[in-house]
């Protein structure tokens, strides 16, 4: 069975490979990294939910609706541009830089694409809305959270 430190490891290798290899364009080694990267089950962490987004939840019987995506508060190529421009990385400090700054915020899509930082209105508990691919998921902790800060709106 692989663990959490066989992931880290076998990201960190990866990453380490891709930083030495010579004459790849910096985008193409964001998205190389990308597919490393979502061998992580924690990534992109969903931190918090924008009122416009927990409305559309609402509308849904918050269920997963169309048009609500997770919305990196910092820009992946700008991390990943950071993390391939530092030659002085051990497993554990390129871990840390990279989960601090792989948080999202549940947006809608018109929130993700409009270039503005989005605002989120509620935190979200960690460990909800779990990674599934380039979606997230919805189960029933996930509803019951959506229940409970609806009724603050």
């Amino acid at each position: 069975m692989t663990t959490d430190e066989d992931i880290k490891d076998i990201i960190f290798r990866g990453f380490i490979a891709l930083q030495k290899m010579q004459g790849v364009p910096i985008n193409v080694k964001h998205r190389m990294l990308g597919c490393l990267i979502s061998m992580n089950k924690d990534a992109w962490r969903v931190v918090g939910i924008t009122q416009a987004a927990l409305e559309k939840f609402v509308e849904n019987d918050f269920k997963r609706p169309k048009g609500v995506n997770r919305s990196h508060i910092h820009q992946r190529s700008e991390t990943s541009k950071y993390l391939f421009s530092q030659t002085d990385w051990n497993r554990d400090s390129w871990w840390d830089y990279y989960t601090k700054r792989d948080i999202t915020i549940l947006a809608t899509s018109s929130e993700n694409m409009d270039k503005k930082h989005d605002i989120s209105r509620f935190d979200v508990p960690i460990g909800l809305f779990k990674a599934r691919g380039f979606a997230f998921t919805v189960k029933a902790a996930e509803k019951e959270f959506l229940r409970d800060i609806s009724k603050r709106i």
